[in-house]
């Protein structure tokens, strides 16, 4: 697929999201695995591989988000922006394991890792180096989970290694869903929301789908990271494409 495909494909996604505002919002059930109703976050055990921002990328990501929650009265609880990352591929984990429990998904995380950092060793050999250049497209919510910021990449290079990326890492778990780059802002509480706090969050977005919020993040394939985590909060390196 051609950078201005996959660009389009992904602008026209955003544009769909901040156009599709819901009369009625229940988040997913799928949710209450991550977190609580009083807004904590659950154990959720599982493997990812994202590529790390930097600092300033991070403090970019933050005013953002601090600019989208400000004087919003909507119960969302907030990511820590250390965290922050824009996710390449998800692994193992509670939803794509069979039965969900904590012992399938450690055991599944054992038995494709090294499949992983061989395939990190075969990135690095062919992409070592490199950076993949994302530019904002804006906030949005793309179900009833999450509201994060989309990207598009920039270039066709960008396109390319990206989506080699990914389709590489689906090949190693498949969960056949389309691929959109983004950094996870806040997640809805799992419950009912009414239809004036939906329509403040939406009024705030489309707010901020603004060339004034918008900004390139240049992400290092060398700090492609294989991570695991137990809750959305808590993501550690096992290894990256610079150390495998």
């Amino acid at each position: 697929m051609s950078t201005e495909t996959f660009a389009q494909l992904l602008e026209s996604h955003y544009r769909r999201e901040l156009s599709e505002q819901p009369a009625e919002w229940t988040v997913s059930p799928a949710l209450h695995r991550k977190i609580t109703e009083d807004g904590r976050m659950q154990p959720f055990c599982g493997a990812t591989t994202v590529l790390k921002l930097n600092e300033e990328d991070k403090l970019k990501c933050r005013a953002l988000r601090d600019r989208l929650l400000e004087d919003l009265d909507l119960p969302l609880v907030v990511i820590l922006p250390e965290t922050y990352h824009v996710t390449v591929h998800a692994l193992s984990n509670p939803y794509n394991v069979e039965g969900g429990s904590t012992e399938a998904v450690l055991a599944d995380i054992a038995r494709r890792e090294e499949a992983v950092a061989a395939l990190f060793r075969s990135v690095r050999k062919e992409y070592g180096g490199e950076k993949i250049r994302l530019r904002t497209l804006g906030p949005s919510t793309s179900g009833k989970d999450v509201v994060s910021l989309k990207f598009a990449p920039s270039g066709e290079r960008d396109s390319a290694i990206l989506g080699d990326l990914f389709q590489r890492l689906e090949s190693l778990l498949p969960l056949h869903k389309i691929y959109v780059p983004h950094v996870s802002l806040a997640y809805f509480v799992p419950r009912p929301y009414d239809a004036k706090q939906i329509a403040a969050l939406y009024s705030r977005l489309r707010e901020l789908d603004s060339d004034s919020f918008r900004f390139e993040l240049a992400l290092d394939v060398m700090e492609l990271a294989y991570q695991r985590h137990t809750d959305m909060h808590d993501f550690r390196d096992v290894f990256t494409v610079r150390s495998v």
